[in-house]
């Protein structure tokens, strides 16, 4: 594992090396005491999101700042050779934040979490009963001094064990390794779940069944899914997918979206066991506009990819660093189909009604993840592909409708009904 993982919380503990400044002079705060030269005397907003209009900092990411600050002293613990306008920035976003007493850190939430005493045996179980609160663990997780490196080895890790669901001995490990570093995690509650039936642990099964089931319940509180406007709110995308799994539903498409309202979002094509295949959407802003307030503020940000490199900095996305250069970068160092559909998307300007399809590498993007198993991507392909085949000259227009044709088969088999409905009309069509 990345030895750069633990960084911040060695300095938390063993006093801070010379080379590496501390953020904050508290174990748990401040998140944001950083403010980059190239940002002083810059309003404190958000770049637009592939956009025109900028948006104003999102209010839960102003409470989740207030928190931070809130168990930190003195004010953003301010260096005498701050840059101009980083106290400015400070009393700004304080000016915002109210004074009730300070939030439980995250370390306390997890003690309480994980000792709460068992309810009586005559008792039926509930999730009070068990200690089980997720959501204040997971705005506590986004609160931490180092919740941005815990971010990325939380992605690795978890990514490993959606990986492994099939493979029950090997989640132990990986399960305890994930909930060691956010214990709200869906993901490795699931794993966990799962390694300890498999042992025949059933007491120590059902309780991480019992989390994972409120991890559920409150996505599914959080909006009707079924639509972009009113979608599921969720940590990560791996959460997303643990939901799914937990639903009966496969996981068999989709790709990222962004609308006004929710900048960030999961499309997702999910089949259940019987019936047609669902469009399900995911909000996954909470997390995301957290993560883009540290890049504002720290060239020195960890982002959660792959690689030896992956700060900010090291990657040279600080100045511009949006949802499109994020998800740029999932496709290119996580290799995610998802991102790699929204990038082809992008890029075939299916966005914007005068673009043409297929320009650029759209394609390219679309064929990787076709590739791995993404039937939008195979789908969007397919459309693409006749777009051209019909304009194209006589002697590539049948290459060109075989590649469309054999697109539509392979999102056919995963189960898109508007793939096969395209396929019968370029039959009809002859």
């Amino acid at each position: 594992m990345d030895a750069s993982f633990n960084r911040k919380r060695q300095v938390n503990t063993r006093g801070p090396p010379q080379s590496t400044p501390r953020r904050g002079p508290q174990a748990h705060g401040p998140v944001y005491s950083r403010v980059r030269p190239q940002e002083a005397g810059r309003p404190f907003a958000f770049a637009p999101h592939d956009r025109s209009v900028a948006r104003d900092v999102p209010q839960e990411s102003v409470k989740l700042l207030c928190m931070a600050a809130q168990r930190s002293s003195p004010l953003f613990a301010l260096r005498p050779n701050a840059p101009a306008g980083a106290l400015g920035l400070s009393v700004a976003l304080l000016a915002g934040c109210v004074s009730p007493p300070p939030p439980m850190p995250y370390e306390a939430l997890v003690e309480a979490a994980t000792t709460a005493p068992a309810p009586p045996s005559s008792a039926p179980p509930t999730d009070a009963a068990l200690g089980i609160r997720p959501a204040p663990l997971k705005a506590a997780f986004l609160a931490t001094e180092d919740f941005d490196e815990r971010l990325r080895e939380l992605f690795l890790l978890e990514r490993q064990a959606l990986a492994l669901m099939d493979q029950p001995l090997r989640l132990g490990a990986v399960g305890s390794a994930i909930l060691d570093l956010h214990y709200a995690s869906l993901v490795g509650h699931r794993a966990l779940a799962t390694f300890y039936r498999h042992v025949a642990h059933p007491e120590q099964a059902g309780l991480h069944d019992a989390w994972a089931a409120a991890i559920a319940a409150d996505i599914e509180a959080s909006g009707q899914g079924d639509s972009d406007a009113a979608p599921y709110r969720t940590f990560s995308a791996h959460e997303a997918h643990a939901f799914l799994a937990m639903r009966g539903l496969q996981h068999v498409g989709g790709k990222y979206h962004e609308t006004e309202a929710h900048p960030l979002q999961l499309w997702v094509l999910a089949r259940p066991a019987e019936g047609a295949v669902r469009n399900l959407f995911f909000d996954l802003g909470k997390t995301y506009d957290v993560l883009e307030a540290a890049v504002r503020l720290d060239a020195d940000t960890v982002l959660p990819v792959p690689g030896p490199e992956h700060t900010c900095k090291a990657l040279n996305l600080c100045d511009d660093f949006n949802t499109w250069a994020f998800i740029h970068l999932l496709a290119v160092r996580a290799d995610d189909a998802a991102a790699q559909t929204f990038v082809g998307w992008k890029l075939a300007g299916l966005d914007d009604p005068r673009g043409e399809a297929g320009q650029g590498n759209a394609t390219i993007w679309l064929r990787r993840a076709a590739g791995a198993g993404n039937a939008l991507a195979s789908l969007t392909l397919a459309n693409i592909q006749l777009w051209q085949a019909n304009r194209a000259p006589d002697e590539a227009r049948s290459i060109l409708f075989a590649r469309a044709e054999a697109e539509f088969e392979r999102a056919i088999e995963l189960g898109s009904d508007s793939a096969m409905v395209a396929l019968g009309g370029l039959y009809a069509a002859g």
